[in-house]
């Protein structure tokens, strides 16, 4: 059994109409690496119609909540104890099972972590290891999350009222309030990048052959 499945009881993984094709490589790499995992698609963005006089949540950002939503309504149902929600751009950094490990060999009780790295996020890390999120922590992305279960319903209900991307409203609304941390060793990126950028080398996502 792979270590993410044996530290989390269920594995989702987030795609999209638009963005499914990435599937044909990261399938073949959680098999290859004996993974169990479920996929979930998320709404097609021409069905949501967000209302921009009221929110800042953009076609394709209401659709990944829609999408959480759902993992979170299906989590509730089969009483999983623990989830990891993954992205579906996700890139395994090479030493993600030693960083993982030694992640979770110190860390004590959670209920939010974030296991994604992502270069826009800027923060000073004060241990080697593990990182408490702080109120004053901006962390950009949501490409690795987990969760345990007394948050599903909390989720649920902050997310019908919420007008901000996922990864703000988990700072704004999440991280302060409960026992949240981040490790300090990449494990996770994300990895792929807009084919319309004018200029890549200000991307927000991080190239595969940036990993280090």
């Amino acid at each position: 059994m792979n270590i993410l499945n044996e530290l989390f009881e269920k594995i989702f993984i987030i795609s999209s109409h638009n963005t499914h094709k990435r599937l044909n490589k990261l399938i073949p790499y959680l098999k290859y690496n004996n993974i169990n995992y479920e996929i979930v698609i998320s709404p097609k963005q021409y069905h949501l119609k967000p209302d921009y006089s009221v929110t800042n949540i953009t076609h394709g950002a209401e659709s990944l909540i829609s999408a959480n939503e759902s993992i979170f309504i299906k989590s509730i149902i089969d009483n999983y104890d623990n989830i990891c929600i993954m992205e579906d751009d996700i890139y395994f950094s090479p030493l993600y099972k030693q960083n993982l490990k030694e992640f979770f060999n110190i860390l004590d009780p959670w209920d939010v972590l974030n296991l994604g790295h992502h270069t826009h996020t800027h923060i000073n890390f004060e241990t080697e290891i593990i990182h408490p999120i702080k109120s004053s922590d901006v962390i950009i992305g949501t490409h690795c999350m987990c969760y345990t279960k007394k948050l599903y319903p909390i989720l649920l209900e902050h997310l019908e009222k919420n007008i901000e991307p996922l990864d703000l409203f988990l700072y704004k609304i999440l991280y302060n309030q409960y026992r949240s941390y981040m490790p300090v060793k990449k494990i996770f990126y994300a990895s792929s990048y807009r084919l319309n950028d004018d200029n890549k080398i200000y991307d927000y996502k991080i190239y595969p052959s940036e990993i280090r």
